[in-house]
């Protein structure tokens, strides 16, 4: 489907300089090199892209958290709730089986 198809079918459709779109054919004598799209990106979209980028570097290991289990386990007051394991077994198994029929 092209696009120019899309934009005919659409009412009210106008360029930011008040053109309507839906009257604009394409000049079929203009060669794929010669049509170019500009871009821009606000100064906000940049920063989110910055900001994701720095997110992505962030470890969020909880190093506490990690510290009392290993020194439960290791004292031997670290109790398994077997039916709690047992339910996240079943769930994953489920979810891995109903992706992979998909």
């Amino acid at each position: 489907m092209k696009i120019d198809n899309v934009i005919n079918s659409l009412s009210g459709v106008r360029a930011k300089d008040g053109r309507d779109l839906r009257s604009r054919k394409r000049d079929d004598t203009q060669s794929p090199d010669s049509v170019r799209d500009n871009v821009d990106l606000s100064s906000a979209s940049s920063r989110l892209q910055a900001l994701e980028s720095a997110l992505a570097e962030v470890d969020v290991t909880d190093i506490g958290k990690i510290d009392s289990i290993r020194d439960a386990i290791a004292s031997g007051q670290f109790k398994v709730d077997e039916e709690v394991v047992a339910e996240k077994i079943v769930e994953s198994t489920v979810e891995q089986l109903s992706h992979h029929r998909k």
